[in-house]
Order: C-alpha cells, then sequence, then structure tokens
C-alpha cells in the first residue's frame, strides 16, 4: 500500500466506502421494499458485516493518507 499516493489511497477508500453502501442497500433496505414476508437473517447479517468490513478497511485506508494542508 505505500507505493500508492494519496490520490490513488483516497480512491480506493472511496471505492470500498461505496462498496459498504452496495453491500447496506442491497441486504438490509432492500428487504425492506420487497414483497417478501420474512426477509432472510443471513442475508441481512452477512449485509451487515460486509457493511462494516468495507468501512473499516476504508477508514484503514485513510489512516495513512496524508493531510494536504
Amino acid at each position: 500500500m505505500s507505493e500508492l499516493n494519496n490520490s490513488q489511497l483516497k480512491q480506493l477508500a472511496e471505492f470500498l466506502s461505496n462498496l459498504a453502501l452496495l453491500f447496506f442497500a442491497g441486504s438490509i433496505i432492500t428487504p425492506l421494499f420487497t414483497e417478501f414476508n420474512r426477509p432472510d437473517p443471513f442475508t441481512i447479517v452477512s449485509g451487515f458485516i460486509s457493511t462494516l468490513a468495507f468501512l473499516t478497511a476504508s477508514m484503514i485506508i485513510l489512516r495513512g493518507v496524508k493531510k494536504d494542508d
């Protein structure tokens, strides 16, 4: 990761946070608006865990970005 410059690290962090948003919307929000009576608990839990994992990875990457003053 140290071979990437700040701009590339920011883009990677943004990509991971967008993946987190995708998993959140696809597994937690979407079942609320579908015609299923009961959403699958495995889908909701795995989506929540994936969301947290991608957000954590994004924050870890952003921790290494130097601030532009």
